[in-house]
């Protein structure tokens, strides 16, 4: 074979299969190697969901219920370890967190811990409990917050929320 010319002669091609080995005709360069086969880890790794992310594209896995407007969503307080207080709204509710509205900007950390209280607008339920910061999304001056329960049980161990979450509230 010429150095200059890169064709492989006719002879020199081979094709493996089950059946046997075979010869190719020559079109010209020989193709490309097949890529090298990717090993289990390398795959898991590529077909792997990309890791949640905390800006308020991942949201709580439970069904949301939202509150009813109007003044009759629950209200409440929040503080975080530092001592810093808010007030709330609830704006949403599940089994495993709730939504609420700060009207203001707030930048703590994911994952800080708040001490909630909430009570009803009109009624006698109240609550007070732990719960994570999960995300947050701002519109305007209102801060929504994805807040998770530290206690996952919270709602079945008679929490007034339950009564929120098995209510259709679509009509308020």
């Amino acid at each position: 074979m010429n150095e200059q010319n890169p064709l492989i002669p006719l002879r020199d091609l081979e094709l493996s299969s089950r059946e046997g080995r075979h010869q190719l005709p020559s079109l010209g360069a020989p193709p490309p190697p097949p890529p090298p086969a990717a090993t289990t880890k390398q795959t898991l790794e590529i077909n792997a969901p990309p890791p949640p992310a905390n800006d308020g594209s991942q949201r709580r896995q439970f069904a949301r219920k939202p509150m009813p407007f109007g003044g009759v969503a629950p209200v409440g307080e929040m503080a975080c370890p530092g001592g810093q207080k808010w007030h709330i709204s609830l704006w949403d509710v599940s089994m495993g967190g709730i939504c609420v509205v700060v009207d203001s900007p707030m930048d703590e950390p994911f994952g800080t811990s708040f001490a909630i209280s909430v009570y009803e607008s009109f009624g006698l339920g109240s609550a007070f409990f732990n719960a994570h910061l999960r995300w947050r999304t701002m519109e305007a001056n209102s801060t929504y917050l994805g807040l998770e329960f530290e206690d996952q049980a919270l709602l079945q161990n008679g929490c007034f929320l339950i009564d929120y979450v098995n209510t259709d509230l679509s009509n308020f």
